[in-house]
């Protein structure tokens, strides 16, 4: 059995937590030589050839000047104005019809916070992903009140599963409150996590169809592509997860609504040559685990709108767990 593998990949900013970029050096001790200039200390001008002698009390011409062409105003950018390929963001006030704001349960939906996504599905399973572990299990729901089941655990990279205990309240459609504790420690915040505007996105199945793939990284990338019914395949590469061959499913938990809500089943197999870094996944049992349709800023303003991103947890028999955001290729 392979060890725990822990694996994920941050947003970005989702525009918050999606990419970076990094500056280089080189010759001249880093700094940039200007258009034109070769690195070498400037050369004298050659002589100017004095003018031809005019006949004395001639008096020399003045040259005419060569008139300068007007240049059309350079064309301004509206900093509010759509970016190429991005979406206006559905409304929670009047979500579109059929999807999990308009017509899921007061505590149903996908969940975010700083450091991650968290999906509680319509009869309490919840997921959570948080800076340090993943949370998995189920919430019991009475009204605004919630309160953890006893099948619920944090599960982490450096230490044994540990019991979640806890509760508090929704503000349906708006917000997740409360408190919890591992293994009976003192009780730390559990939110509050923001009701995410995805869940005024009335989505299909087709929806999911397309290609869906991480930002070129070093360490993570994942590349999958989704056909009608929810079937994929792709590849993964970086130090962090190897190359792998994967395959599975994205399927709608409740087809026949509009609801933002699917079920994520991959399976991995080692693609890597001698000379690659090997899958780094659990290629003996496939994962599971609930997937959606986040809403990624495509810039610092409302107008510019948003990206696509099927973000999902996923977990193995084995205990291994991953964490994937994936943006829709435009």
């Amino acid at each position: 059995m392979k060890s725990k593998i822990l694996l994920s990949l941050s947003l970005v900013s989702l525009a918050a937590l999606h990419g970076c970029g990094g500056g280089g050096g080189g010759g001249a001790q880093g700094f940039p030589l200007m258009a034109g200039d070769s690195g070498s200390p400037p050369k004298s001008e050659p002589a100017q050839a004095p003018d031809e002698q005019a006949p004395s009390g001639t008096p020399t011409p003045e040259p005419t000047p060569t008139p300068t062409p007007d240049r059309p105003p350079a064309p301004t950018t509206d900093p509010f104005a759509p970016v190429a390929g991005s979406e206006a963001a559905p409304s929670l006030s009047a979500p579109q019809p059929g999807s999990t704001a308009d017509v899921g349960s007061a505590s149903e939906g996908i969940y975010e916070s700083l450091y991650g996504i968290t999906f509680v599905g319509p009869t309490g399973q919840l997921v959570r992903r948080d800076l340090l572990n993943w949370v998995w299990g189920s919430i019991a729901v009475n009204g605004s009140n919630w309160s953890f089941n006893s099948d619920t655990r944090a599960i982490r990279s450096t230490s044994a599963d540990q019991t979640v205990t806890g509760s508090g309240t929704f503000t349906p459609k708006k917000a997740m409150n409360g408190t919890y504790s591992l293994d009976g420690r003192p009780a730390t915040d559990w939110g509050p996590l923001t009701y995410s505007l995805a869940n005024a996105l009335a989505v299909t199945q087709e929806s999911l169809a397309g290609k869906w793939a991480t930002a070129n990284s070093s360490t993570f990338n994942m590349s999958i592509e989704v056909d009608a019914t929810g079937s994929f395949t792709g590849t993964t590469s970086g130090s962090t997860i190897g190359v792998c061959s994967i395959s599975g499913s994205a399927v709608q938990t409740q087809p026949g609504t509009a609801k933002n809500s699917y079920a994520m089943t991959l399976s991995a197999i080692n693609a890597a040559s001698s000379s690659q870094t090997a899958c780094a996944l659990d290629t003996t049992l496939p994962y599971t685990g609930p997937a959606g349709i986040v809403l990624t800023s495509a810039g610092i303003f409302v107008g510019n709108g948003y990206f696509r991103t099927l973000t999902f947890h996923a977990k193995s028999p084995n205990g291994a767990l991953i964490t994937s955001y994936l943006q829709k290729a435009r």
